[in-house]
């Protein structure tokens, strides 16, 4: 009779490993800072998969956010629909639901995995930290004072090796609080 050649796909996506995801319009910070205002017009933090080994339509794309050593999947996921891939970043959503109730003012690990048609499941990607900043955000921040500067407004080098900084008080405060100047 005729024979038929056949082929089984049994290699998981990504192989050998998974980028990081990368968060347009999140300035680059270890850990990232996520606030509100980086969110989509739909309350979305919106992530970008680097391109992978195997990638192909029909890929499923499941993130997750970690919190102290606990993984919550955030469903339904994002499939690669039919078409060119890898001509653009496939987009994943982390809903504002979801950072809220994985906890404000916390640190947290975010990845992915992919699953293709064959059921093939990649492991974890490369992690992503994050700080979720979402309520009680401090505003209208005052500039901080360099005494220096105020005696003729110049900070030579000698200044600039002793020199003070004084923040103003502002609210709300939290104990993590960063201060960066």
């Amino acid at each position: 009779g005729e024979s038929q050649e056949s082929w089984v796909d049994t290699t998981p996506p990504g192989n050998p490993i998974l980028g990081r995801l990368t968060f347009p319009g999140v300035p680059s910070a270890d850990p990232l800072v996520i606030t509100l205002d980086m969110l989509d017009a739909n309350q979305n933090l919106v992530g970008e998969v680097p391109s992978y080994k195997g990638e192909w339509q029909g890929d499923l794309i499941e993130v997750y956010i970690e919190t102290n050593g606990t993984k919550t999947w955030l469903t339904p996921g994002t499939r690669l629909p039919p078409g060119a891939v890898g001509t653009q970043p496939p987009a994943v959503l982390f809903p504002l639901a979801d950072l809220e109730a994985a906890g404000d003012q916390t640190v947290h690990v975010l990845g992915y995995r992919v699953t293709d048609l064959a059921g093939n499941v990649s492991g974890l990607s490369q992690q992503v930290a994050a700080r979720f900043v979402l309520n009680d955000v401090p505003v209208n921040v005052p500039a901080p004072v360099v005494p220096l500067f105020t005696d003729g407004g110049i900070v030579n080098e000698a200044d600039a090796r002793i020199l003070t900084a004084e923040i103003p008080s502002f609210t709300p405060v939290r104990v993590d609080d960063e201060i960066v100047l």
